[in-house]
């Protein structure tokens, strides 16, 4: 499995004949990418590096059924190329080329909303490739290894260095994006991210940000909502002076905003609010279970609750009243009590002892299991969870009869 990008995937390149679309086409096939053709108006008709070229993509999806392009045009046509893509069926577009002025990308941006399912990656950018299967860009094949980290990148260098030095201590990628430095972007960090999150394979993340922007912001709100994925965030541009641009076009200061500091923050802060979210599910267990474990000390005072409505109208505990009592009994040693009230309390007392200890264990050691659960899988564990205790009341009404 992978991101965007399979062993599967067709592949034309607009501006094949050109200098650095030949070399990159080459490169890309090298991988094993299944470049099916490329474009060069005026060229159509013709073939270069092993493929047909035409004249539009609109041919050439026709002729080849490509869902997937590469763009390495000059920026004056740049923008009339992701374009095009878009309006002949190209699911994925990736424009390398670098200098498209912002009121172009503006242009473009608006233009793309009318084709919701074409993906932008860049502009200027160096591709993605997902090791072992193929790519699309500029990124070396030689600092990539298939695995299960993903990698999402705003700088090209950065990415190329990171991916190189997972390789080195033996951690594959899933894929690795690098989505770009302009201002104006297709694909940002929250989107990349959020398929990452539906990728079974991919099961770590590394996020390279640089300063000027607030994307690396919203991705870190993103997983601060809860991520399956074990994260690991770097902010380049920590010295660079406010209002000076370093390398990218989008990498620049304003004011408080797009700040190395305000981004790293925002990443501290996410980590912080799923160690909030654990330590609040730890204490609510926590207390409920000390309640069970002074239950019958508190029925000795004949300090009793009222029975809850539940008991009214149906004659019998609601299923928390009953697994309340059940696990009082399980702290007595009392099993046999305990199946009688709740068939299945003393298989859910285990499980609740033992999650418990799980997510103290997290929270001492920081490796938190509850973020790494998809949202698939959580709704697993509520399902599962309801209908444990809706079987267990079930068995103790209408088969124990009690």
């Amino acid at each position: 499995m992978s991101i965007l990008l399979d062993a599967n995937t067709r592949v034309i390149v607009q501006g094949i004949t050109g200098r650095e679309g030949t070399f990159h086409a080459e490169q890309m096939q090298e991988v094993g990418t299944k470049v099916v053709g490329g474009t060069s108006p005026g060229k159509g008709g013709t073939t270069h590096v092993g493929v047909p070229v035409f004249n539009t993509v609109a041919e050439a999806v026709k002729a080849t059924g490509a869902n997937a392009s590469g763009i390495f045009v000059p920026p004056p046509f740049a923008p009339d190329a992701i374009m095009e893509a878009a309006a002949n069926g190209i699911e994925l577009i990736v424009c390398i080329t670098e200098g498209i002025p912002i009121q172009d990308m503006i242009r473009v941006k608006d233009y793309l909303r009318g084709y919701p399912r074409a993906r932008l990656l860049g502009p200027n950018c160096p591709g993605l490739i997902t090791p072992g299967a193929a790519k699309i860009g500029i990124i070396p094949q030689r600092v990539a290894s298939p695995g299960s980290v993903g990698l999402v990148s705003r700088s090209g260098t950065l990415t190329y260095e990171v991916g190189s030095a997972l390789t080195a201590a033996g951690m594959g990628q899933s894929t690795i994006v690098g989505i770009g430095g302009d201002p104006i972007l297709g694909l940002t960090f929250k989107d990349v991210i959020e398929l990452f999150e539906k990728d079974p394979q991919t099961t770590h993340l590394v996020v390279i940000g640089e300063i000027g922007g607030s994307d690396e912001e919203r991705a870190a709100e993103l997983l601060a909502k809860g991520s399956r994925l074990k994260t690991v965030a770097f902010i380049s541009g920590r010295t660079a002076p406010e209002g000076k641009r370093m390398g990218h076009a989008g990498a620049i200061i304003s004011g408080n905003r797009g700040t190395a500091k305000s981004k790293e923050e925002a990443f501290r802060k996410a980590q912080g609010d799923q160690r909030l979210r654990d330590l609040g599910i730890f204490g609510g267990l926590a207390l409920w279970l000390v309640y069970t474990r002074v239950f019958w000390a508190i029925h000795a005072t004949h300090f009793v609750l009222p029975p809850c409505p539940f008991y009214y109208l149906t004659g019998h505990p609601c299923p928390f009243c009953g697994g309340t009592r059940s696990f009082a009994y399980m702290w007595e040693g009392d099993i046999s009590d305990a199946v009688r009230l709740y068939p299945l309390g003393p298989a859910m007392f285990a499980g609740t002892i033992l999650g418990m200890g799980g997510l103290g264990a997290g929270l001492i050691t920081g490796r938190s299991w509850t973020p790494r659960l998809t949202p698939f899988q959580w709704r697993l564990v509520i399902i599962g969870g309801i209908s444990a205790v809706a079987v267990s009341w079930v068995l103790k009404v209408f088969v124990l009869g009690n």
